[in-house]
């Protein structure tokens, strides 16, 4: 089945995915990927990575505690340690 629409704008799809279009937006949105492959990939991928940003970071114990002793003996530079 093909598409002879333009292609949906990066910001819409984004939108879409955060919630921000209306809810006529959002059904057009939907109708178009159903039938664009390619937005359909721009969608999953701005998908992934609201689920990334979404995430908390891993940081493991070993790469935190030079950090954390350097803060506690007041080495860090002073931008840097509002972030330990």
């Amino acid at each position: 089945m093909g598409n002879s629409a333009p292609h949906l704008a990066t910001e819409v799809l984004s939108a879409f995915v955060d919630g921000e279009t209306t809810v006529v937006e959002s059904e057009a949105v939907r109708r178009h990927i159903a039938v664009c492959a390619s937005c359909a990939e721009v969608l999953e991928e701005l998908r992934g990575v609201d689920e990334v940003l979404a995430s908390p970071a891993t940081l493991s114990c070993d790469s935190v505690l030079p950090l954390l002793s350097a803060e506690l003996d007041g080495e860090l530079e002073s931008d840097i340690a509002p972030l330990v």
